[in-house]
């Protein structure tokens, strides 16, 4: 329905269930650093 799915990329997670578990049941557009996240939120707005 136009979404974008982004997660957060698992090498930087302390616990990677719920990124590696996104990543197993959807197809995930961008996998960013929490930096790029925030960026990313940022260039949204």
């Amino acid at each position: 329905m136009g979404g974008l799915t982004v997660v957060q990329d698992p090498k930087e997670c302390q616990v990677k269930t719920m990124t590696t578990a996104a990543m197993d049941i959807t197809n995930v557009d961008k996998v960013l650093s929490t930096d790029e996240i925030i960026r990313f939120l940022k260039f949204l707005a």
